[in-house]
């Protein structure tokens, strides 16, 4: 029994020792021997490159009021390093990111998956209404010829695709043209049905096998063939993340990041906060995702795919001053995917601060005044009988101008829209006839009326046609072209069988004369006419950082350029007074009439006040006043015009608008014919009368009478000069 004991004891010991040096040899492996192996696996490693976003720069009015700002936010977005290549692993990390995202029961807002086709895996029909997108049309096109698909043509309808698409089979055939044989590659065309394509993606994607074995359950084949394809079609790559969700509270991604979930990362992202909801959205614009079409202009300027940028407005124009420096972060990850190391290579740089020269206040109230104004109109019409009354008013526009600057104050629109409620409204917004989304002010194309008349009596005067005194007899039926058959008539002729008599230039302006404008372009011909109006800004660009229109300047130039017919001496007539094809936009009718009153100086309009440091203000640059065109103009001369203005501010239809403010106003209506309906209301205003500080023009689509017109343009005034007066109108 002893002698089993021990012998026991010693099989213990031994395999003690055995043990003890086991543990020693690989002690020592490790230590030393075991060098090598370890500095390999610790070499195992690759390392990729993030982009870390700049801060947009934000935008102000040009009292320093905020009129965009950052907001920041958490999204969470797909990250190309950590998810795996093949399909079975890349569709598992998949599944378990959203169902770990959806079973939390925090505040996040998941990213809309576009898909062309409406229904449940296998059975898809297509969504008709995803194609007229063009951007989904476009992605889906680029996917589909990587399939071996290509030729979108016209729509076929049914059961198959919108579009006729083919795919072409190397099938050699050969065609007898006279003597000569071609070998050519028949193009075997079919119309390519829906499962045509969703069986070639479900391959891709794997959801089906090699035999068209479906690998998971129906409902979970089709969110991963839907999720798939929207990634594939936004270029989902290393520097094109696809975001799963935005807005994602910090409780989220503590649950994602204890589930160690891979496959995704954290951006902070800043989102767009309008500080006046519903004002200067036409000015201010938006950004969004790069467009398709704009994708190589970016790239070259070294945005990344993913970017966003301005698409509209402001946020457009001033695109490469507010977007600012986006850095870089290196990430180091060992040979399993895990991320063991960041380090920020290169400092972000915020973009720059755009301060305008806008003034908020005075923008709200151009565009309650506008609203105002068309509602007036609507309710005087209801008290009148007859046709073409101003009842079908319904659209309208303000632009105000600094008269020695240049710098735009206001550019309102009616009617508007809301920025922070553009994507839901969008639908509504695009059906509304009376088209919100136009700019007005700067796209807005109008004839004249007698707003023109000013510029045809400084060319008259500068070019020694006529001098204020001279008197034109005017008879009602101008008969200079009465053999062509051509007899024009002034509109008091027109209402009264009435001519204005024996009149001069002021006279003539104050009444807004027809006759006497027709004497006057006819003399001045079209050519001469034309000259002074180019310099004015009539029918040119007035420079301002939006897109505009240039309007259009009527004459044989115009007329010849666009193919529609000749010139005849009678249009210079019609001309004259602002019709014939003249169609200006409300800017350019304000830059206009500020080079009238700077004695033919016409400044650049502007809407840039400067360019500032984001967060600390200090100025880079300031916009500085610009000389566009200049015409030499008789101060004489132009103070004879302003005075028939001032007169036609205190004895008009329009006098009882005016005639309680504490400052002198200067203007001039017009009245414009347009092709049905009631005639448009112009008006074109100035003040203070002894030293024009701004020009305000007010157009009202189908306002009927251009005195109506000088409604909003008087409660302009009020606010730009801190006027109170009660808040009912007089009735002009």
């Amino acid at each position: 029994m002893e002698n089993r004991h021990k012998s026991r004891l010693i099989s213990l010991v031994v395999l003690f020792v055995f043990i003890c040096l086991l543990y020693s040899a690989r002690l020592i492996n490790v230590q030393i021997a075991g060098q090598d192996y370890y500095t390999f696996v610790s070499d195992d490693t690759y390392t990729r490159t993030v982009t870390i976003q700049a801060q947009r720069g934000e935008v102000y009015d040009c009292n320093g009021k905020p009129l965009i700002k950052n907001d920041y936010s958490y999204s969470i977005v797909l990250d190309r390093g950590t998810l795996p290549r093949n399909n079975v692993d890349q569709n598992d990390t998949l599944l378990r990111l959203y169902d770990r995202i959806l079973s939390s029961e925090s505040e996040y807002t998941l990213s809309k998956i576009t898909f062309p086709a409406t229904g449940m895996y296998p059975d898809y029909t297509l969504d008709e209404n995803f194609f007229l997108v063009t951007e989904n049309k476009a992605r889906f096109s680029r996917l589909i010829s990587s399939l071996g698909i290509e030729d979108i043509g016209t729509i076929v309808g049914g059961s198959e695709l919108p579009y006729a698409l083919s795919y072409f089979e190397n099938t050699l055939s050969k065609y007898e043209i006279g003597r000569d044989l071609y070998a050519l590659s028949l193009v075997e065309e079919r119309a390519v049905t829906l499962d045509d394509i969703i069986g070639k993606l479900a391959y891709r994607y794997g959801i089906v096998d090699g035999d068209g074995e479906l690998l998971y359950e129906p409902d979970t084949a089709d969110f991963l063939l839907r999720l798939r394809y929207d990634m594939e079609s936004r270029d989902f790559s290393a520097q094109n993340p696809y975001t799963v969700a935005t807005d994602a509270d910090i409780s989220l991604i503590s649950y994602l990041k204890e589930g160690s979930q891979r496959g995704y990362d954290i951006r902070v992202e800043a989102k767009r906060i309008y500080c006046e909801p519903g004002v200067a959205s036409h000015i201010l614009g938006m950004t969004g995702k790069i467009r398709e079409g704009d994708v190589e202009h970016y790239t070259s300027l070294g945005y990344r795919l993913d970017a966003i940028v301005g698409v509209s407005g402001v946020e457009l124009a001033f695109e490469e001053e507010l977007h600012g420096m986006d850095g870089q972060m290196t990430i180091t990850e060992d040979e399993y995917g895990n991320i063991i190391g960041r380090e920020i290579t290169k400092e972000p740089k915020a973009g720059n601060d755009i301060y305008l020269t806008i003034d908020v206040e005075l923008q709200r109230a151009a565009e309650q005044a506008l609203k105002d104004n068309v509602e007036y109109i609507h309710a005087q019409a209801e008290k009148n009988d007859g046709d073409a009354d101003g009842e079908d008013a319904n659209a309208g526009a303000i632009a105000a101008v600094d008269v020695k600057t240049g710098r735009v104050k206001a550019l309102a629109t009616y009617p508007t829209y809301d920025l922070t409620t553009y994507r839901e409204d969008l639908p509504l917004l695009n059906q509304d006839v009376n088209t919100p989304l136009l700019n007005r002010a700067l796209n807005g194309k109008y004839p004249p009326g007698s707003t023109f008349k000013p510029a045809v009596a400084a060319a008259a005067l500068t070019e020694g046609i006529i001098d204020e005194n001279t008197i034109i007899e005017t008879k009602g039926i101008y008969t200079y072209y009465a053999e062509s058959g051509f007899t024009p008539r002034c509109w008091l002729y027109v209402s009264s069988h009435r001519s204005h008599g024996k009149i001069n230039l002021s006279k003539a302006i104050e009444v807004s004369c027809n006759y006497f404008f027709y004497e006057l372009g006819r003399r001045l011909t079209i050519e001469t006419m034309n000259r002074y109006c180019r310099s004015f800004g009539l029918g040119e660009p007035t420079g301002i950082e939006l897109p505009e229109s240039e309007g259009v300047l009527a004459g044989p130039d115009y007329r010849t350029q666009h193919g529609l017919g000749g010139w005849n001496p009678g249009d210079t007539l019609v001309a004259a007074i602002g019709q014939s094809d003249n169609l200006f936009t409300p800017l350019q009718l304000s830059v206009y009439m500020s080079a009238l009153i700077n004695d033919g100086e016409r400044y650049r309009a502007h809407i840039l006040d400067s360019v500032r440091e984001y967060g600390t203000g200090r100025i880079i640059r300031e916009a500085e006043t610009e000389t566009m065109s200049s015409i030499e103009l008789d101060s004489h001369d132009v103070t004879v015009i302003l005075n028939a203005m001032q007169r036609v501010v205190e004895t008009g239809t329009q006098a009882t608008l005016f005639d309680k403010l504490p400052i002198k106003v200067g203007g001039k209506t017009g009245t414009a014919q347009v092709g049905s309906g009631s005639s448009n209301a112009v008006f074109v205003g100035f003040a203070p009368f002894d030293d024009p500080e701004i020009v305000v023009t007010s157009v009202i689509e189908h306002g009927s009478s251009g005195a109506w017109a000088a409604m909003s343009v008087r409660d302009v005034f009020l606010e730009y000069f801190d006027i109170e007066l009660p808040a009912e109108p007089e009735e002009p």
